[in-house]
């Protein structure tokens, strides 16, 4: 028997903001590390070089988020899922491939994986479970739900 989703909102309302904020940072991390190489170059340190990895690996991050962070829904079965700067994307519930989710004490990153064809994408939804956020989202549950349906067709 299959469940049906009339309308369940995936990311969090404050999706947009991540993806600022995700500008911000590699902007922040690439002047950082540009001014850290220099310094480096003058008079090598090991704590230099030490604040160069961690300022590139705060840029690489912000570049992935802001190159798989999507905005998602389901409405009628349908997933509809947006990146930004690309057009809206739907799929259908079959088309869920995986879900993976990294959570820590604020925030929860879901990359869902989905295959429609040949063609794979991935999309990086966030929730944000601090009290100010004002929504209860449950994205981990509803679309590990679709996907052990998928296992059973």
């Amino acid at each position: 028997m299959e469940k049906k989703y009339k309308k369940v909102q995936l990311s969090s309302k404050h999706t947009t903001f991540g993806y600022y904020g995700s500008i911000v940072g590699l902007l922040f991390s690439a002047i950082a590390s540009y001014f850290l190489f220099d310094m480096l170059i003058e008079d090598f340190q090991p704590n230099i070089l030490l604040a160069l990895l961690i300022f590139i690996g705060l840029g690489v991050g912000c570049f992935l988020i802001i190159r798989y962070l999507s905005i998602g829904e389901i409405r009628d079965n349908i997933i509809y899922l947006k990146k930004f700067n690309q057009v809206e994307k739907k799929y259908n519930l079959e088309d869920v491939e995986n879900v993976k989710v990294y959570e820590n004490r604020k925030d929860k990153y879901i990359i869902l994986t989905m295959k429609k064809g040949s063609d794979k994408e991935k999309y990086l939804l966030l929730n944000w479970k601090v009290f100010y956020a004002g929504e209860k989202i449950n994205t981990e549950t509803v679309l590990r739900e679709i996907l052990a349906q998928n296992k059973t067709h």
